[in-house]
């Protein structure tokens, strides 16, 4: 049970089932996030800024409040600060956790959840899976916001806001 609450927490994959989701939202007090965090610092590099893609996925599809979450702790997070991790954790799960409650079977709003994913699954095969999978999705993200931007779908105040903070994931290497 811990090691699924642990990976569920770091990949917030879809494919993981809501009973899962919704056990840790229920659980008293900050204990999976502590976990979490513990976990976190074994991890390399890629692996959490693969973690954070998916939290940058939902903060962006979670409005522009969850947004500015991510933008006043990503930077807290990236230089390891577990106040960071935490607040983004919890904040992304809450996120879910109201999108899941609202379209439980992905028939409307849920389908947000796959914001990025179509085109960072192709960056992911491409590379061979050199590259991480939220590190794809967030590659995925900045050009589909860009052929949006291009269509008229997006400002170019948007692209750029959204294009400054998932850069700050995507490693140099």
């Amino acid at each position: 049970f811990p090691f699924k609450v642990l990976i569920m927490l770091l990949s917030f994959s879809i494919e993981l089932t809501d009973v899962w989701f919704a056990s840790c939202i229920i659980s008293p007090g900050l204990i999976p996030f502590l976990s979490a965090s513990e976990f976190c610092s074994t991890l390399e590099y890629k692996d959490k800024m693969s973690g954070l893609g998916e939290i940058f996925k939902l903060l962006i599809t979670g409005g522009s409040e969850a947004f500015t979450i991510f933008k006043n702790e990503v930077d807290g997070f990236i230089s390891g600060s577990q106040k960071s991790l935490i607040k983004l954790i919890y904040t992304s799960l809450q996120v879910k956790k109201q999108v899941v409650e609202f379209d439980e079977f992905e028939i409307d709003i849920r389908r947000s959840m796959n914001y990025g994913h179509s085109l960072g699954h192709a960056v992911e095969a491409l590379s061979k899976y050199t590259i991480p999978h939220g590190i794809a999705v967030v590659i995925g993200i900045l050009i589909e916001n860009k052929i949006s931007l291009n269509r008229g779908l997006l400002s170019l105040d948007e692209e750029i806001n959204i294009g400054t903070f998932g850069r700050k994931i995507i490693p140099d290497d």
